[in-house]
């Protein structure tokens, strides 16, 4: 009779996702792992294959969940310019909790992984360019309500804006410094405003 597993794959997965983000892929050991999540080695190869497998996993979850999280005031249907800051709005009082130290776990694998992992880089291509189209949107509905001239390039306005949010993400990671992280907020909202 096949022996039944003793753990919830998608619990063991959450909590492998934070190891991560707090420390890393090379500083999270699989006896890390093991330790934190309560399940052997054995159930790990079982369940993921491998550390690299599990990490892709957990990033994966990250894309599905943390990150759809965060775009979801840009993809307000009802808001144009207004979307894109109350996303920069709620970015900054995330990033100024004592929890916004630990960053972004793409942008932590953007720093570690991406130019030695292709699987690693193609995520958070991915992940990224989510991010840019999602602004990208916000801005054509801002067209749509009269606040953006059309004739403007709203792909290299997403790209800064996206380049801004990340420059905030170091700000609070590396120098923990909530009054950047809200100046940078309050000088985005008001390009924001000069735009229309």
């Amino acid at each position: 009779m096949p022996r039944t597993k003793g753990y919830d794959r998608e619990v063991i997965l959450e909590k492998a996702m934070g190891l991560f983000w707090e420390g890393g892929y090379q500083a999270t050991s699989l006896q890390k792992l093991v330790d934190n999540l309560g399940i052997n080695k054995f159930s790990i190869y079982d369940a993921f294959a491998d550390k690299h497998s599990f990490f892709l996993a957990a990033l994966d979850r990250y894309r599905e969940n943390v990150a759809a999280n965060l775009r979801e005031s840009l993809e307000d249907r009802d808001k144009g310019l207004q979307a894109i800051k109350d996303y920069f709005n709620a970015m900054a009082a995330d990033l100024t909790m004592p929890e916004g130290r630990v960053g972004c776990l793409v942008q932590n694998s953007t720093l570690e992984l991406v130019l030695s992992d292709p699987e690693v880089e193609k995520r958070i291509q991915e992940t990224n360019k989510s991010f840019v189209d999602a602004i990208q949107a916000a801005l054509v509905r801002a067209v749509g309500k009269g606040e953006l001239n059309p004739s403007d390039d709203l792909r290299q306005k997403a790209r800064l804006l996206f380049a801004t949010a990340q420059g905030m993400i170091v700000l609070a990671k590396a120098h923990n410094d909530s009054e950047s992280v809200r100046e940078v907020c309050g000088q985005v909202c008001l390009l924001i405003d000069g735009w229309q």
